[in-house]
C-alpha cells in the first residue's frame, strides 16, 4: 500500500479529473491521501473530499511558522 503525503487535489486545477485520478490510484494500490490545507480560503473543499473518500483522503489542517 502507497500513500500519498501532500497532495492538493481539493484545489479547482482538478475540478475535471479529480475522480479519475483517485480511482487510477486506488487500483495501483495508492490508498492513502493527506490533504494540507493552504489557508482559511480552502478549508471547505478540503474537508469535502475528505469526506467523499473516508479513510482514504484525510485533511490536515495546522499552522505553518511562517
Amino acid at each position: 500500500m502507497f500513500t500519498d503525503t501532500h497532495t492538493h487535489l481539493y484545489l479547482p486545477e482538478f475540478d475535471n479529473d479529480r475522480s479519475a485520478l483517485l480511482e487510477q490510484a486506488f487500483e495501483k494500490n495508492i490508498l492513502r491521501f493527506f490533504l494540507p490545507n493552504i489557508d482559511s480560503s480552502t478549508i471547505g473543499q478540503m474537508l469535502s473530499l475528505a469526506a467523499f473518500y473516508p479513510g482514504k483522503v484525510f485533511p490536515m489542517i495546522g499552522l505553518h511558522p511562517c
